[in-house]
């Protein structure tokens, strides 16, 4: 009897391993007759990642190769990943809500710094004035937008939560960012010392100077983290009081140099009372907070802000949520996004537009507009470039957009920069090393050691 039971639990260990491979086989080979099979076995869970692939050739790396393959790869996974999540919420939540309320009791925040949530209500003709970087608006017409910002915000404490690694959950399902040191620039955990800011005052003075010896204007752009315009949204974090990374470079900059340094967290925290800037789900801003952003950078460049009609943003629904795919969320919770399109109210538009590249990352745009201004702008940057260049498309005759990570190696993009009239450099904050690391790259396209 002993020497049956175990040759049964071989026999059961052996058809778990194998069994799920063996149905896998036949669902393959039915699904290509019945497709719509394939909507009832599998799930849609866009990893926002490229699958592992299996090995073409034999190497030292073989074994954890074929590992990652088979773990991505595994028969009914993407059911089990969704079923993992959905049990996980089923109990997480009731569980997170008791915790939650208990702790609200005994937590005492070392925060100093009070986040203010902002009251909407109707502007005050001064208000409406200061408000001159949005553009000439009719905000009597934007009340229906007040609806979509109601800060019906908890003062309660809120346990930190991250899903895969990647997503925190924050209030009113608002969604944040985890990874890239996110939350150390949030706490204000990783200011610059004196030194290292000394070596981005080095680097941006170089590529400044060898631009006004070229006649060419530059100016760096940092688009705020979107915990930085909406703090009251954030879970229960202990922030350090004072200026964050960001802000104490942008004020040592300014006296230590002639760098053009923009940094909008304080246009942007105002604009957020009238206007979302910053989409829910996703990690970036979303047109109207571009908008802001290159309004800023005019004002650099003492460039007149085009007026924007009451009907010149339009509400539209979003179907991208970068977040809730990194964190592996589900979407019938978090279907709700939209995002604001700017009708361009001026009379330009554009003449001809090229792009060129992988498309994921469009590295190499090339625009051109019936506008009078005549300056070649240049802008280098990541992601949050394009909202930016969706409006200066149309206010200079050509606009250049290119990643960063292309500048060295596409010919196109290194003649841009070398024949542009004005050059920004834009990374996000939480990527702002880059600075460094692509800063130098551009002094060398400027001062010729790349050809």
């Amino acid at each position: 009897m002993k020497k049956f039971n175990e040759k049964l639990l071989i026999i059961l260990f052996i058809c778990i391993i194998i069994l799920p491979t063996i149905l896998w086989g036949v669902y393959d080979f039915v699904s290509v007759i019945n497709p719509s099979l394939q909507e009832i076995i599998e799930e849609d869970i866009d990893e926002n990642r490229n699958l592992s692939k299996f090995p073409a050739t034999f190497s030292n790396a073989y074994g954890s190769e074929i590992d990652s393959y088979y773990n991505d790869h595994l028969p009914f996974r993407s059911k089990m990943i969704v079923w993992n999540r959905d049990f996980n919420f089923l109990f997480e939540e009731p569980f997170a809500y008791i915790k939650n309320k208990i702790a609200s009791f005994l937590y005492s925040s070392k925060n100093e710094e009070e986040i203010e949530i902002p009251v909407i209500r109707e502007l005050t003709k001064a208000e409406k004035y200061k408000l001159r970087y949005i553009g000439d608006i009719d905000y009597e017409a934007y009340s229906f937008l007040k609806d979509d910002i109601i800060y019906d915000v908890s003062n309660e404490y809120l346990e930190p939560r991250i899903y895969n690694n990647g997503t925190i959950l924050g209030r009113n399902d608002w969604l944040f960012y985890f990874q890239d040191n996110y939350l150390n620039y949030y706490k204000k955990n990783n200011i610059l010392s004196t030194q290292e800011m000394d070596k981005y005052v080095d680097l941006l003075s170089k590529i400044n100077d060898k631009c006004i010896e070229l006649g060419k204007q530059f100016f760096v752009f940092v688009p705020p983290n979107k915990s930085q315009v909406y703090p009251e949204f954030m879970p229960s974090y202990d922030v350090n009081p004072g200026l964050n990374r960001i802000e104490t470079l942008r004020e040592y900059i300014a006296t230590s140099s002639n760098v053009n340094f923009i940094y909008p967290k304080e246009e942007l925290v105002e604009a957020k009372q009238y206007l979302n800037v910053y989409k829910r789900y996703d990690t970036h801003w979303n047109e109207a907070g571009g908008f802001i952003g290159a309004m800023k950078v005019y004002d650099f460049l003492d460039k007149d802000r085009p007026p924007i009609a009451s009907s010149s943003f339009v509400k539209l629904n979003n179907s991208l949520y970068d977040l809730v795919n990194v964190g592996n969320l589900d979407k019938t919770r978090f279907n709700d996004e939209y995002e604001y399109h700017l009708e361009y109210p001026n009379q330009n538009y554009l003449l001809e537009s090229i792009t060129e590249g992988n498309t994921a990352t469009n590295p190499y745009i090339y625009s051109k507009s019936t506008s009078d201004d005549k300056r070649d702008v240049c802008l280098i940057g990541d992601s949050f470039r394009f909202y930016m260049g969706n409006t200066m498309q149309r206010d200079f005759e050509e606009v250049y957009i290119l990643h960063r990570d292309a500048i060295g190696n596409i010919d196109k993009a290194k003649e841009a920069i070398r024949n542009s009239d004005i050059i920004i450099f834009e990374v996000l904050e939480r990527l702002s090393d880059f600075l460094l690391i692509h800063g130098e790259t551009l002094l060398y396209i400027l001062d010729g050691t790349i050809p």
